[in-house]
């Protein structure tokens, strides 16, 4: 019998020879997110040199970490609500339920936080994005810090 999963979109190689400073690079900042830092990396080049398969190996790597979870999304096929519902449904592991962006967004932090989640998130096609900045202020509002900040000064005390 011969197996075509090599085919699929979604195989992944177990080795993946000839990037090794790539890889390197991208577990590098990982790490960071780990850490509890904030930041965004961007991989660009020409089509078809390997940029996703190399991303998507090392997120499955970091995937394999206690306390860390990576959410791949081809922006191609998304708009900014669909990637917050995507982004909802495997940090919260539950479906959106119609919620507004800002409650997903308020639910998914709040996760993050109460179980010292590391997120990272890999857009793919990022530049065929329609609505971009939308998408972009719901996941910088997904930092750690700014929600731990925002909790912190809503404590209330009882009186």
């Amino acid at each position: 019998m011969v197996y075509l999963d090599f085919f699929a979109d979604s195989y992944i190689p177990g080795v993946i020879i000839d990037r090794e400073k790539e890889q390197e690079s991208i577990k590098e900042f990982l790490q960071n997110i780990i850490k509890g830092m904030n930041g965004v990396l961007c991989i660009y080049g020409k089509p078809g040199i390997g940029k996703t398969v190399v991303t998507k190996h090392v997120l499955n790597q970091f995937d394999e970490l206690e306390n860390a979870v990576s959410i791949y999304l081809n922006a191609s096929a998304l708009t900014p609500n669909l990637a917050l519902k995507e982004i909802y449904e495997v940090v919260c592991g539950e479906d959106s339920r119609r919620l507004p962006s800002l409650s997903m967004v308020g639910e998914i932090a709040r996760k993050l936080l109460r179980k010292s989640i590391a997120l990272a998130i890999a857009i793919d096609n990022f530049d065929q994005v329609n609505g971009i900045e939308s998408l972009l202020w719901n996941i910088n509002h997904l930092n750690r810090k700014s929600w731990q900040n925002w909790f912190n000064s809503h404590i209330y005390k009882r009186v």
